[in-house]
């Protein structure tokens, strides 16, 4: 079970955009962080490690009832996750593809 998350400036900036915008509800947000939290590996949340050489602990889970349109990247460490990105799938694309 994950307990110890860290939320960067930017994700908190970028998840408080997308609910104001009506793209995203903060119940959405908090279903998915809680499944991750309690059953990470749930199919539901496409849960996956991206390869990027500046980053090996880099992960990502879809927001439920998006359609994977929309994800959180994280770097999921032993005892801390750190939640860095939250957005529509092709910026996460632009952030991952030159890692």
């Amino acid at each position: 079970m994950i307990e110890n998350i860290k939320y960067e400036n930017s994700y908190l900036k970028q998840a408080s955009k997308l609910i104001k915008k009506h793209s995203l509800t903060q119940e959405q947000i908090d279903n998915t962080i809680e499944l991750y939290k309690t059953n990470r590996n749930d199919l539901k949340l496409y849960y996956h490690s991206i390869c990027c050489k500046r980053d090996k602990h880099r992960k990502s889970i879809s927001i439920l009832g998006t359609n994977q349109q929309y994800k959180i990247l994280f770097a999921e460490y032993d005892t801390i996750t750190n939640f860095i990105f939250i957005g529509h799938h092709d910026r996460y694309d632009r952030l991952n593809k030159d890692c």
